[in-house]
């Protein structure tokens, strides 16, 4: 499955690319920002609400993992 900009997923679904995320949460206690989720790694609860979404804005290889520089680090 190719995961694209604007593709969705929630607290424990494993990411399949790694890039910047922008996260909502329960607007209760949280407004929305962006962080930064690898490839491989489930997405995390929130320890306030619980359930946030992951939606990914921009994918990015991992510096160690792209072929012009995995050897070098």
């Amino acid at each position: 499955m190719a995961v694209q900009a604007g593709d969705e997923f929630k607290a424990t679904d494993v990411c399949l690319r790694s890039g910047i995320y922008k996260v909502t949460h329960d607007p209760a206690h949280a407004p929305e920002h962006e962080v930064t989720c690898i490839k491989g790694r489930k997405f995390p609860r929130c320890r306030t609400c619980g359930h946030p979404r992951f939606v990914l804005v921009k994918g990015a290889h991992r510096v160690e993992t792209h072929e012009l520089f995995r050897d070098q680090l």
